[in-house]
């Protein structure tokens, strides 16, 4: 039998939030962090507070997660 891909959809990763959107934010990616899949963690560079993919082992703020992707 051959093997069935789905899409994901928000409540594969979000199970609860706060009333009326409180724990939603709309925020700006960096330019050049490439394609943001949804449920990707972010983290956000210091020096210009915008969001990237969280890198563990930067230096730059990006090593911090502070968000998790809700959108592609």
């Amino acid at each position: 039998m051959a093997n069935q891909t789905e899409a994901l959809v928000l409540g594969d990763g979000l199970k609860a939030e706060l009333p009326m959107d409180a724990s939603r934010a709309r925020e700006t990616i960096v330019s050049g962090a490439g394609v943001i899949p949804m449920f990707r963690v972010l983290g956000r560079i210091t020096a210009s507070g915008l969001l990237t993919n969280y890198t563990p082992g930067a230096t730059n703020g990006s090593e911090i997660a502070v968000a998790v992707a809700i959108e592609g």
